[in-house]
């Protein structure tokens, strides 16, 4: 059976704005990116009339603001919603919280795995799983599911490099639709949303 997976990433944080690693680590989000998470919520869930059959979202607390922003505006109420450990960021190891400067660019590749984090390959491995195991319950059709912008790139590289380099180049609360089968966990991406007014 195949099940319709909205993926979307959080907005801007204090960490992100003062160029610092952010993965298992946690600020709170910008003005900008509560208003951004709303736009997403009214411009793409509302207007869609998606009605998720669930709601899920990573620990952190960036990833549940920016799931409740969306779910306020599209829905004018936040059901009950479920957090999982698998969709967390990037653990950086010994980088968290640390400027931005002293790590190499994008692809990490397993720079991090010596200083006590995760490999770009570790991540994309646990993100799948968690998306399949999201698919795979026999009550979820379709589900919203509120992660990590480099989480949603990792999994989509696994099958599609363009939707991977969108994901890295989009801006902040976008949304990778994924189509996912129940049955062998392929996947494919269907649809791409920007919020209005962004590139």
């Amino acid at each position: 059976m195949i099940k319709t997976l909205y993926l979307v990433w959080h907005g801007q944080t204090l960490f992100a704005r003062q160029g610092r690693c952010e993965g298992w680590s946690d600020s709170p989000l910008s003005d900008e990116a509560c208003e951004r998470a709303r736009a997403t919520g009214r411009d793409f869930f509302a207007v869609g009339a998606i009605a998720p059959d669930a709601l899920f979202s990573s620990m952190s607390e960036r990833a549940c603001d920016t799931l409740e922003l969306i779910c306020q505006e599209a829905y004018g109420t936040v059901a009950p919603y479920e957090r999982l450990k698998g969709l967390k960021d990037l653990n950086y190891g010994i980088y968290e919280a640390k400027d931005r400067c002293l790590v190499p660019p994008v692809p990490y590749g397993d720079f991090f795995v010596k200083f006590g984090g995760e490999s770009d390959g570790q991540l994309a491995a646990r993100i799948r799983e968690a998306v399949v195991s999201i698919a795979r319950r026999p009550d979820v059709g379709s589900a919203i599911v509120s992660t990590h912008r480099i989480a949603c790139a990792r999994l989509c590289g696994l099958w599609d490099e363009r939707s991977e380099a969108w994901c890295l180049a989009a801006p902040d609360c976008s949304v990778v639709v994924l189509a996912c089968d129940a049955t062998t966990g392929a996947m494919r991406v269907t649809e791409r949303f920007t919020p209005r007014g962004q590139a």
